[in-house]
């Protein structure tokens, strides 16, 4: 899965990825980026289903 590294600034792989549920109930992807190690953080498009 790719993500937007802040460190490198550029979209990177990330690794290790989990997914996660944001307080409003959105889906996100927490990971790690390929090259530097940053945390990364990717929200997944739509809701989630009630």
């Amino acid at each position: 899965m790719q993500g937007r590294c802040m460190k490198c600034k550029e979209q990177k792989e990330m690794t290790k990825t989990e997914p996660y549920e944001m307080k409003n109930g959105r889906q996100a992807m927490k990971g790690i980026c390929g090259d530097c190690g940053t945390k990364m953080f990717k929200i997944m498009p739509g809701k989630k289903a009630e």
